[in-house]
């Protein structure tokens, strides 16, 4: 015990009981439970193994962390091949090719999206393998036999793809539908350009439409105004005539209706004859 108060304890070497090892100095000895254990180094890379209750050991080598899919606007996009490798399915086995592509040339919220797509090579779905081919830019000369396809070499070029709305897991997410060449797209542009322009005529046809409305409706109310001007004489009585001769500036003092009615009617020829230009006059 003296020897221990004189801080004669060791680190351990070594033990004779699991899980701890003992350390010793004259006649005292110790155990001193290990604090975790060291990997078995035999984890193949990319796999683990189960170690206790609360402890996993890993081999992390060569594992990523993919992208989140992400949900964007259906329609027709610009896609790039970033990578192409082969492998198998996992369920049925069967050879296939994985591409992987991104967004180009859109949003910038859309740009760099990732998209997967799989072709099965076998006999009764090639038809997919090559319409993947034939849809690139560069284009592939995509030959009617045997040909070896380097997939590395197809990195950067383009497709047109159509991109709608699928599931996973539960959530929407958006996935490619169809791949095509780019040219279509183009050809999708001008289709929508020509849908505009005869949007934009008919928003002009119906314009100039709506405004010869309102230039005939604005005939008919000037010929109603013209209308409304003319007043009937006639019908009037004689204190109304009276009334409308003193607007008119014509004497009604000691007239009858008729002769009232003769003077308004000289009155209004005489306004006429002021308004008519006599072209003799200027010679």
């Amino acid at each position: 015990m003296e020897q221990i108060n004189r801080g004669y304890l060791e680190m351990p070497t070594t033990s004779r009981y699991p899980g701890y090892s003992e350390s010793s100095r004259g006649e005292v000895r110790v155990a001193v439970k290990r604090r975790g254990t060291r990997p078995s180094g035999k984890l193949k890379a990319g796999s683990a193994s189960i170690k206790g209750k609360t402890t996993v050991e890993v081999n992390l080598a060569g594992v990523t962390v993919g992208k989140r899919r992400k949900h964007i606007e259906e329609g027709n996009y610009l896609l790039k091949l970033t990578k192409a490798e082969t492998g198998k399915g996992k369920d049925s086995g069967n050879d296939l090719v994985v591409w992987q592509f991104e967004v180009i040339e859109s949003s910038e919220k859309n740009n760099g999206t990732p998209f997967w797509y799989r072709t099965v090579l076998i006999e009764s779905s090639l038809w997919s393998f090559r319409g993947v081919l034939e849809a690139f830019e560069p284009r592939v000369k995509v030959k009617d036999s045997i040909m070896s396809v380097d997939l590395a070499r197809l990195v950067g070029r383009t497709v047109g793809a159509e991109i709608v709305d699928g599931e996973y897991d539960g959530k929407t997410v958006s996935e490619i539908n169809d791949i095509f060449h780019p040219s279509l797209l183009e050809e999708d542009e001008e289709e929508d350009d020509e849908e505009e322009d005869e949007e934009e005529e008919e928003e002009e046809d119906e314009d100039t439409d709506e405004e010869e409305d309102e230039d005939e409706e604005d005939d008919e109310d000037e010929e109603d105004d013209e209308d409304e001007e003319e007043v009937d004489l006639d019908s009037m009585t004689l204190k109304e005539l009276r009334v409308y001769a003193k607007s008119q500036g014509v004497r009604s003092t000691g007239l009858s209706k008729s002769e009232l009615l003769e003077a308004l009617e000289e009155e209004g020829e005489d306004e006429d004859d002021e308004d008519e230009i006599d072209l003799d006059d200027d010679e």
